[in-house]
């Protein structure tokens, strides 16, 4: 009895092991994509800044 209920708490570790690692893995991945989609927001943030301002600027009333 004392063996099967070894047997069973290896084989549930290696499975919690190995879905703790899946789960661990994705949150690194989303981790990096949030990263990256933040850099290109900050990226894209002065051209349309730039581009805002000279259509701003086209308009009558900014003629002064």
């Amino acid at each position: 009895m004392l063996a099967v209920l070894l047997a069973t708490l290896a084989v549930l570790s290696v499975v919690f092991f190995m879905l703790f690692r899946g789960i661990h893995q994705e949150m690194v991945a989303r981790a990096e994509a949030e990263d990256h989609l933040q850099r290109l927001n900050t990226e894209l943030e002065e051209p349309v800044r730039a581009r805002t301002a000279d259509l701003e600027c086209n308009r009558p009333s900014c003629a002064g």
